[in-house]
């Protein structure tokens, strides 16, 4: 062992570990990466987007305190600590529905 670094059980992870480390065959990380980029352009992302207020604020064309403002009418919110984020798609959702079609 050198740097300190700790060896642990392979198969075992515990709460504090910061990596993990998996074995695949090239045909199943071929199969993973696949699906993956399918899912992606067909929209089906199973990783969700959070952004700050300042970056959905940016997205939208508006002022960070607008959307404090939308907040307090029920703009779609998640509280991540102590901090507020949002997930775009559910905003555009909740400001289509709010405003109608154009």
């Amino acid at each position: 062992m050198t740097g300190g670094n700790k060896q642990r059980p392979v198969g075992r992870v515990t709460p504090d570990d910061e990596r993990l480390a998996v074995t695949l065959t090239v045909g199943e990380l071929r199969r993973l990466v696949t699906a993956a980029a399918l899912d992606a352009v067909a929209g089906r992302s199973s990783v969700t987007l959070l952004v700050d207020k300042q970056d959905m604020a940016r997205q939208l064309g508006c002022s960070a305190s607008h959307i404090d403002h939308l907040r307090k009418k029920g703009l779609p919110s998640v509280q991540v600590g102590q901090v507020v984020r949002f997930e775009p798609a559910k905003v555009l959702d909740w400001l289509r529905e709010r405003n109608g079609p154009h």
